[in-house]
């Protein structure tokens, strides 16, 4: 094969597994098999091995699958302790796979990255046409979004909104998928991380980049994920401030403020996200005693937190092992009162648990991986930097990489900017 069809095949496997993203694990997981196929029919294995022992930025990844490795020799629970090895498989993968290739030219990646956008967008467009068939094509089934506690709270607080509402919003609209609500928001705020960066570097405003924002957002909006709606004004400022040479200061003030007073709009126009984002934290008590009953997503973040912190004061030095922090935590959660007994949330926190499995050397090197020592390079790729900046907000209220969805949209997107950032 010449090389110019492999470097042809070779990109179009990195896209198709980007696009495969948003859809179930098993097509993801396919394509990833697919491009360790054709990563491997190229061979000159020697030149690759070269390439990887030159490429500093890749040592951490490796590193951080390792202490993984490591954490299996004092775990209890070797189940589920080889679980999380082969979830986090793709932090050695992925990155071997872009350190050791060619890296991908510039066209290529635009055009990765314009495949990630029309294939949320079709997600998008799916999932709305899934929750009006759920809601007009026969029997009713209840929407999935709360429990009972917390929806007759919102009742409560909503006592004449439309139950239409529910099938719209928040996890109902990802569940045909399986794809939880942070991560379904996390990927389109990147997407409209991408659209924007295209935006501001043409310094023109295509009608058709204009209507995917605003799908986007409505989406977002839709999901209702807390987090996520407050990383986005966030990325979206920075990306702003890093184009500002390029903009007047009014116009990117103007449209700043606009982009602002629509999001606001568009979450107290749907009751659901009002809920979640205003009412819901305001309405909260943020103190746990053992008689607490009135139990939410928020006072279950806080309790937690606390757990996790109370139990690294402990192993801070080594963590519980990469297979022991769920069982550590619901050991915690059963201390508690009964009615946090049977619960089985992990922390919730990617930096507490990352910190509660492998302790301080595993917190360090995940920092490692979301944060390049040579910030220059990253500087040269605002888009890589809004990246870093969401995946490193989601983490604070989601343990992002407990689930596929989060590891592979990482190691996926951050191995490819990496390695379109060094030389050849």
């Amino acid at each position: 094969m010449n090389k110019v069809r492999y470097d042809i095949l070779y990109a179009g496997a990195w896209w198709v597994c980007v696009v495969s993203l948003p859809f179930t694990i098993f097509i993801n997981s396919f394509f990833i098999i697919l491009l360790m196929v054709v990563w491997t029919m190229e061979g000159r294995f020697i030149e690759k091995w070269e390439r990887i022992k030159s490429t500093i930025w890749i040592r951490p990844f490796i590193l951080f699958f390792v202490l993984h490795l490591v954490g299996l020799l004092y775990t209890q629970d070797m189940k589920t302790g080889f679980f999380e090895i082969e979830k986090k498989l793709s932090f050695l993968v992925l990155p071997i796979i872009a350190a050791g290739g060619r890296p991908l030219v510039t066209p290529a990646l635009d055009y990765i990255k314009k495949g990630f956008v029309y294939s949320c967008f079709v997600i998008v467009v799916v999932s709305l046409i899934m929750s009006a068939s759920i809601l007009f094509g026969g029997p009713l089934s209840p929407a999935v979004n709360f429990d009972p506690q917390t929806l007759q709270h919102f009742h409560e607080l909503n006592p004449k909104v439309s139950g239409i509402w529910e099938y719209f919003s928040y996890i109902q609209l990802g569940e045909w998928i399986d794809i939880h609500p942070a991560y379904f928001s996390m990927y389109l705020i990147f997407c409209v991380c991408i659209v924007l960066q295209d935006i501001l570097k043409k310094n023109r405003l295509p009608m058709v980049n204009v209507a995917l924002i605003a799908a986007f957002l409505f989406f977002i909006v839709q999901l209702s994920s807390r987090m996520a709606i407050v990383t986005l004004p966030i990325v979206v400022l920075y990306l702003l401030h890093a184009h500002f040479k390029n903009l007047y200061a009014r116009r990117v003030l103007i449209r700043y403020c606009i982009f602002l007073g629509l999001l606001f709009l568009l979450i107290w126009i749907n009751p659901v996200s009002r809920f979640r984002i205003l009412q819901e934290p305001l309405t909260t008590t943020y103190t746990l005693h053992q008689d607490k009953t009135d139990w939410n997503s928020i006072s279950f973040r806080l309790l937690e937190w606390t757990a996790g912190a109370q139990i690294l004061q402990q192993s801070l030095i080594m963590g519980e092992g990469t297979g022991d922090a769920q069982y550590e935590l619901q050991q915690h959660y059963a201390k508690f009162n009964s009615s946090t007994a049977d619960i089985n949330y992990n922390a919730h926190n990617q930096y507490l648990q990352t910190a509660l499995e492998l302790g301080l050397p595993g917190i360090c090197l995940l920092v490692a991986c979301l944060v390049p020592s040579w910030f220059t390079i990253i500087r040269q790729n605002p888009l890589q930097t809004a990246f870093i900046v969401l995946i490193g907000c989601m983490c604070l209220t989601e343990s992002i990489f407990a689930r596929q969805k989060g590891i592979v949209f990482f190691t996926l997107f951050q191995s490819m900017f990496l390695r379109s950032s060094i030389a050849p």
